[in-house]
């Protein structure tokens, strides 16, 4: 599944086995990044939408949100069951954490780059899950509005990529 990442799970309520909520990307080719199959130019065994979909789980912050929106009610869960399912779970499954200097990496690797961080390695060195999301790694790094920043950062990124994108077409550049 972390080479197709068809969906990002976020949170299921504690006491309702029915509810969970899920990031679910579009993986139609007419998409032009998501559904991108082109090859990355940082590193060619693997696809421009799936290194942005990994840039976006990287950087969507749970723990933030979870404290801030929806409380003790809910749980971050990392599979697309319900948590009351527990026969159902695979306990070694990927577990996306919050790392925004990861997010970068693999957005710079999709060929977005935002110049904040060098390439991490060698074409071939794709960064497992477990090097990145250490259990001992606090995830929540600004208290108050970081929810709302990191909303309007996400938000003003992707105006201007599509901005970016739809005068490129008009102008003939894709």
């Amino acid at each position: 599944m972390a080479e197709i990442l068809p969906c990002l799970p976020l949170f299921a309520h504690k006491n309702d086995n029915s509810s969970l909520q899920l990031l679910v990307f579009n993986l139609r080719e007419v998409r032009p990044i998501l559904g991108n199959r082109d090859p990355c130019p940082g590193y060619p065994t693997k696809s421009i939408g799936l290194t942005v979909k990994k840039a976006i789980s990287y950087a969507i912050n749970r723990e933030e949100i979870k404290r801030v929106a929806l409380g003790d009610d809910y749980e971050i869960i990392h599979h697309p069951i319900n948590p009351t399912n527990k026969s159902w779970l695979n306990p070694n499954g990927v577990k996306y954490c919050h790392n925004k200097q990861i997010a970068n990496n693999y957005i710079d690797h999709a060929g977005y780059a935002i110049g904040w961080n060098p390439y991490w390695g060698e074409q071939d060195d794709w960064p497992d899950w477990e090097d990145v999301c250490s259990p001992g790694t606090p995830t929540i790094e600004v208290n108050g509005f970081g929810l709302e920043i990191a909303v309007f950062c996400l938000s003003l990124c992707s105006i201007s990529l599509l901005t970016y994108l739809k005068r490129g077409r008009k102008n003939g550049d894709h």
